[in-house]
Parts: structure tokens; C-alpha cells; sequence
């Protein structure tokens, strides 16, 4: 027999003091935004939503989607079968049984209300165990019902969605235009997300319908969500001083980017991997060209805890970045100028290197600074007695040895040394002082060496990575 939990929870869409005023078409959108979106109204429970599926109701003529929801705690992946009824219920049915409903309902005086109705299955569950959930799944109501009002109260999209609401008329061929701009132009502001919103709001004429498909494809191309902001600050703040414009190349894969500097000495390359993001979409290989200083003002409106979200159409004039915070309502949008950036894409062979050292990237920050006190270049000996680097000046000469060795109490100290045969090779200290940079983004770094190869510096940036190269200083550069 199937044990259920039933419950309801209600809410005043408006309550005293919210603005603005939701009318019944805006909280409706809102609804059709969440079938789509569902993190963007409880990030804290759901972590993406994928749609699979979308049709109509051949019975009822409404509009049925059928996505894949993630949620954040168990990462458990639950496909959902949601049906539309406008302009006032949403249905969703899981596989197991269990419905959720979101209504929108009038009081006499025509103040509105948003309801959400549970019905939650749990095959086999005691009446204690049911008890429990019962707790849970209250509190998960009234999160769900003030995530829904809440967030659509904050959003800019509100004008956007009047504003296609206006536009879907106009909507009888793509290359038409509007206030004597080019369809595409006169649209380019409002996002793919209010494109399908709109589309699905309007359950529109199959020849409507199928303009708009075919014109979303030339929207969002590239939609990359970071939960924390600093992780690209801290990586663009390491690299700014060492390259002024690079590409950052986007795939299927992730966003990477490789730059060498003005003189041809040190090399960078990054990858985001695309597990590193959530939700991220590219739906094909695209080139952003951007000054880096302009990007380092952008980011520095970010707070280190707001979540980052990058995007970009087709053919892009300008990338879009937006800041939401974490704790507040508040929602920052940038938009920075593309650069046309003619960059040569360098393959990197895969080296054996004849001595890998993995030590705390502060104490190799710590060294690098030091000797640089001394001198402009530095030598890194790597034999069975450890790692040496030392260095020669006018005022005097300095060394710092470090070895291998295992603290169980603080494994942030620990340095483990790979080696095959020894080595030492003499490079710039201004360089690695520059690396040393991206000492804040990993607790550990790799040095790679090998003769006659140049170094590489390794930061881990959990799916991803930051690579410094630098070649090795030969004869009368020493």
C-alpha cells in the first residue's frame, strides 16, 4: 500500500509593501519561467532543470514539458511530466506518483494568491517515517511558494516579458522590422529564456511557433553559471599582468584560454571544464575576444560570494556577465565590447618531465618573493636531496632548499618530489613572481621541469586548471 503525504500551503502574491504589483499575466509568466528554470527560483533545493521534451496536449491543447530536474543535496535526478493551464494552475507528476500543483488564485476584492499543493508519495514508509517527512516536506511548501512570489517581485525580466508580449505581433516574418531596425537588432537585449517563455505563454500558431524556434537559434549561444564569482576574479587577476587581450574559447567541453606574453617568454593556459558550472550550455564553438583590463573593472563589482553568470548570442558583439547575490535580492548586469583577436592556438606536447615538485603555493610565493629581493633570475636544482633555489645578486647570494616530507597534521604543508633524474635550469624572477599571483586560488602547486623544456607552474582550479610555461634562461641570459 502507498503511503501519502498531503499538503497545501498559500501565500498573498502582493502582501503589503512588495513591489512592484504583480498582475496576473506577470505572476503567470513567472510560473512558466520556473518549468524552465527551476533553480533560478529555489537555487538552494534544485540545482539545474533540463528540458527533454515539449509538445501539446493534442486532448486539451495545453502545453506539456517534460524535464529533468537535479537536486542540489542528494544530486538526485528526477524527471518530471509538467503541464501549463493557463492562466492560473501548473501540474507537475513525477514517475513515482507524487503531483505538485501551482495555482494562482483571486480573493473577492481581486487580491491574488499563489498555492502550492503536495501530494508525496512514499511507497512502504511507517507512519513515524511519514511523520518525519510530513516536517520536512511543510517547510519545503512554504519554501517553495515564497521562492516562487519572491524572485519574480526582483525581476528585471518583468519588462522584458511586457515587452515580447507586445512585440509577439509584430512576430510575421524574421526578417521584418520594428521602428525601422532589423528584427534581430530591434530583439537582441531580451533573452532566449523570454523567447521560449513567450512561446510557451502565447501557445501560439504552429507557423508563429516555428518562427520563434527558428529564431531563438540565433540567440544564447553560450549560458556558463559560476556559484562564486571569485574564481574567475582571482584568475583573471593573476593573468592581466602578464596579457592584455586573449580569447576565451568555448565548446561543448568547458571555456579555455591560451595567451603568451609580448615577449614571447611565458605562455598561460587555463580550462574551466564545463562540470565546473551549473548549469552550462555552448551549442557551438565560439571565440570571445576581451581586454582584460576591461574585464578586471567589471568583476570588481562582483562580490566574492555572488554567483556569475556569463552569456553570449551568435556572432557576439559583447558578452553579458550577471552578479547575484547570494543573500539579497540585488542582481548586477554588464555587458563588455568583443575584441577581434587574430591569436595563434599553440599545441602543447604531452612531456615526461624529469622532476615534478608538489608543495604549498604560498611557500613557493614566499620563496619567489624573497629572492627576488636579491635578484633578477633564480636556479631550481632538483636532486635526491630535495629542491634547491638559489640565486646570485649584486648585493649577496640567497638559497631556500625545501624537501619531501608528510605532515599528517596539517597535509597543507605536505611536499611530495617526483624524480627521475636531476635537473637545473635557471628563469626570471619577475615571471614567477607574476605566476605566484594565482597563489590564492589552489592550497598546493606543481613545478614540471625538465632540460631544455620550459617550466611549468600548475594551479588546480577544481574541474579545471591554470598553466603557467616559462621558458629557461640559456647562456649570457643568466
Amino acid at each position: 500500500m502507498t503511503s501519502t503525504n498531503n499538503l497545501a500551503f498559500t501565500a498573498p502574491i502582493n502582501p503589503a509593501g512588495a513591489t512592484p504589483h504583480l498582475s496576473l499575466d506577470q505572476i503567470w509568466s513567472g510560473l512558466l519561467l520556473k518549468i524552465r528554470s527551476a533553480e533560478t527560483f529555489v537555487p538552494a533545493a534544485i540545482q539545474s532543470t533540463k528540458v527533454v521534451d515539449e509538445y501539446i496536449d493534442p486532448a486539451t491543447g495545453n502545453p506539456v514539458t517534460v524535464r529533468e530536474v537535479t537536486f542540489r543535496e542528494t544530486q538526485k535526478i528526477v524527471k518530471e511530466t509538467v503541464t501549463a493551464f493557463k492562466p492560473c494552475r501548473v501540474e507537475f507528476a513525477q514517475p513515482d506518483g507524487s503531483r505538485v500543483s501551482n495555482v494562482i488564485s483571486q480573493g473577492a476584492d481581486g487580491e491574488l494568491f499563489m498555492t502550492y499543493i503536495f501530494e508525496w508519495r512514499h511507497p512502504g514508509a511507517s507512519e513515524k517515517e511519514l511523520a518525519e517527512l510530513l516536517g520536512k516536506e511543510k517547510k519545503m511548501s512554504q519554501m517553495a511558494v515564497e521562492g516562487t512570489i519572491k524572485p519574480t517581485h526582483g525581476f528585471k525580466a518583468i519588462a522584458y516579458i511586457e515587452i515580447l508580449l507586445d512585440l509577439r505581433d509584430s512576430f510575421d516574418l524574421i526578417g521584418s522590422t520594428r521602428d525601422g531596425m532589423p528584427m534581430k537588432e530591434a530583439l537582441s537585449p531580451y533573452r532566449l529564456s523570454f523567447f521560449t517563455l513567450i512561446k510557451t505563454y502565447t501557445r501560439a500558431s504552429s507557423s508563429l511557433t516555428t518562427q520563434l524556434q527558428t529564431y531563438t537559434q540565433t540567440l544564447i549561444m553560450l549560458e556558463a553559471r559560476l556559484e562564486q564569482a571569485s574564481l574567475l576574479k582571482r584568475v583573471v587577476d593573476a593573468i592581466k599582468d602578464l596579457v592584455q587581450d586573449c580569447n576565451f574559447d568555448c565548446n561543448d567541453s568547458g571555456i579555455a584560454l591560451q595567451a603568451m606574453d609580448n615577449s614571447h617568454v611565458a605562455l598561460v593556459s587555463m580550462l574551466l571544464r564545463a562540470e565546473g558550472f551549473s548549469p552550462y550550455r555552448c551549442d557551438r564553438n565560439i571565440a570571445l575576444g576581451i581586454n582584460l583590463l576591461s574585464l578586471t573593472k567589471v568583476l570588481r563589482a562582483a562580490q566574492n560570494e555572488d554567483i556569475l553568470t556569463l552569456k553570449a548570442e551568435d556572432s557576439p558583439d559583447a558578452v553579458n556577465l550577471m552578479f547575484e547575490s547570494a543573500e539579497t535580492d540585488r542582481l548586477s548586469e554588464y555587458d563588455i565590447k568583443l575584441m577581434d583577436i587574430d591569436q595563434e592556438h599553440l599545441a602543447i606536447p604531452e612531456t615526461e618531465y624529469a622532476a615534478t615538485v608538489k608543495m604549498p603555493s604560498g611557500e613557493f610565493q614566499r620563496i619567489c618573493r624573497d629572492l627576488n629581493q636579491l635578484s633578477e633570475s633564480v636556479v631550481i636544482e632538483a636532486s635526491k636531496e630535495g629542491v634547491k633555489f638559489s640565486c646570485q645578486g649584486d648585493i649577496g647570494n640567497g638559497s631556500v632548499t625545501i624537501r619531501q616530507h608528510t605532515n599528517v597534521e596539517n597535509p597543507e604543508k605536505n611536499v611530495t618530489i617526483d624524480l627521475s633524474e636531476p635537473v637545473a635550469l635557471t628563469f626570471s624572477l619577475k615571471y614567477l613572481v607574476n605566476f605566484c599571483k594565482a597563489s590564492n586560488l589552489s592550497t598546493f602547486v606543481e613545478l614540471h621541469l625538465s632540460a631544455e623544456v620550459p617550466l611549468l607552474v600548475e594551479y588546480g582550479l577544481g574541474s579545471g586548471h591554470l598553466r603557467f610555461y616559462l621558458a629557461p634562461k640559456i647562456g649570457d641570459e643568466e
